[in-house]
């Protein structure tokens, strides 16, 4: 809700008896009595003119000072800038990332190296035990009790992380066994890359919900820039000693960057927090388990949002090669930005549906922050695809510019999809939350697989559009009853 004037401009005391109020140079000035002093001491030398340093109503507030009251007083507007702060600052690093990559790595390593990266995502995701939805509704639940929330907090760390190292392990020795493309997991030091690079990545998605349901989503902001800060010197430092470790070299930048991050995190950032953190593993696993449906349905619901954009990659290697999937993992770091937007509003808005928040007012914010953000960029990007791409040379944006034209179409419907479910798992209605993910996801990769061999990576951004747009045909309705009758809030 916006603030309302009086809590921008605070209103001035009224008068005491005997005195006026004069307007000079846009101040409120109180003139006293001559030979009276607001405390009762005489004065002289005319009226005693006492200057109120706030201002006065017919001088409103800058743009600046409007723009930091509302961040201040909105932990939704607040918590979306420090989430969309980190998507900026990790995706523009990401873009330097591979940009440094293209040009100093061979295509077909850095292809298969995006595809791991994929997939060890992908399988973090499978691990993961939807943490990241069951850390932003029940940690604010908990949040007055130390011993509770420490007990969750640790379980909630390493459940999810044991589980998804073996599976790692098992996918990785799997997948090297029935593709030669991914020959290369063969390898000790690879499939340890691998592995780790998964339990990693689901260690930090456990901080990072935390972090939002705290609503210290500048945190979130610190550990993120840090790993994409950090990965960027961790690639390139075997290449100044005439190094050339191919995938293993992209991996390793990646996993060690991430643990610098989940170490900055665990040390730092959340004593700052929750400054009576403490680990407690063997009631933490009790409580964290006994949510076992709820964990089965943010899991459900948290795998049918992200599968497509794991197994797509890997789809692509093994259908077009790997020189296809780099040229499409650099399309993706560019276009997921914009998928990432309104993931980041409806993240913010899930976190204040669990801080109990009013839903209505809370969602119809978040469609104009997503509005806001989105258009201006939606056009440039249309116009100038093909620039941008240039950056990773002509190869990339000759063979990535009309499916990065694409995927900046999908982030319409996308946001609308997203904005939708935030307010589903508010509600904790899981199923229907799962269902419409799923429903989108079976049919992006069915679209995919049908339109990739005919039409090349472009036929991944109309598969894109495709699932996108029947998920907001579903979401569109019920989200226009709530925003026009507030029957969910």
């Amino acid at each position: 809700m916006s603030p309302s004037v009086s809590s921008i401009m605070p209103v001035s005391p009224p008068p005491s008896p005997g005195s006026s109020d004069e307007r000079c140079d846009g101040l409120l000035v109180r003139c006293e009595p001559e030979g009276r002093s607001p405390r009762g001491r005489s004065v002289s030398g005319g009226a005693r003119h006492r200057t109120d340093r706030r201002r006065s109503p017919d001088r409103p507030p800058s743009l600046a000072g409007r723009g930091l009251a509302l961040l201040r007083d909105h932990s939704l507007l607040r918590n979306s800038g420090f989430l969309l702060g980190t998507t900026v600052a990790t995706s523009g690093l990401g873009y330097l990332y591979w940009g440094l990559a293209a040009h100093t790595y061979d295509p077909r390593a850095v292809g298969i190296a995006s595809a791991f990266i994929s997939l060890f995502g992908l399988t973090s995701f499978l691990g993961a035990m939807g943490v990241s939805s069951i850390n932003v509704q029940m940690l604010p639940k908990l949040r007055h009790s130390r011993t509770q929330w420490n007990s969750f907090f640790t379980a909630s760390l390493l459940v999810p992380t044991v589980l998804t190292a073996a599976l790692a392990a098992v996918g990785g020795v799997v997948l090297s066994m029935t593709n030669e493309r991914f020959a290369t997991l063969r390898e000790g030091p690879v499939l340890a890359a691998f592995v780790f690079g998964a339990a990693a990545t689901t260690n930090a998605l456990a901080f990072d919900a935390a972090f939002v349901s705290l609503r210290r989503s500048d945190q979130h902001l610190v550990r993120n820039s840090t790993f994409a800060v950090a990965k960027i010197p961790l690639l390139v430092a075997p290449l100044i000693f005439r190094v050339h470790p191919g995938v293993l070299g992209i991996l390793l930048s990646w996993d060690v960057a991430l643990a610098l991050s989940l170490l900055l995190a665990m040390v730092f950032l959340l004593r700052r927090s929750r400054p009576a953190f403490r680990w407690r593993v063997h009631t933490g696993l009790r409580q964290f388990l006994a949510q076992g449906r709820a964990l089965l349905g943010y899991q459900l619901e948290t795998l049918g949002g992200m599968l497509p954009a794991y197994v797509i990659p890997p789809l692509i290697v093994a259908v077009l090669g790997p020189s296809e999937a780099a040229v499409f993992y650099y399309t993706w770091s560019i276009g997921a930005f914009f998928f990432a937007v309104s993931s980041s509003v409806a993240q913010a808005l899930f976190a204040e549906g669990a801080n109990a928040a009013a839903l209505r007012v809370q969602a119809t914010h978040a469609l104009a922050v997503c509005a806001a953000l989105l258009g201006p960029v939606i056009v440039v990007v249309l116009v100038f695809a093909h620039q941008i791409l240039e950056v990773f040379g002509t190869f990339y944006a000759d063979r990535g510019a009309g499916t990065l034209r694409l995927c900046i179409v999908a982030s319409v419907p996308d946001a609308i999809t997203n904005v939708w479910v935030a307010l589903l798992l508010v509600r904790r209605r899981l199923r229907e939350a799962a269902l419409l993910n799923w429903m989108m996801a079976v049919a992006t990769m069915i679209a995919t697989v049908v339109l990739l061999p005919m039409m090349g990576l472009e036929g991944v951004g109309w598969a894109w559009i495709l699932g996108q747009s029947l998920g907001a045909v579903a979401a569109l309705m019920p989200l226009w009853r709530l925003l026009t009758s507030g029957g969910m809030s």
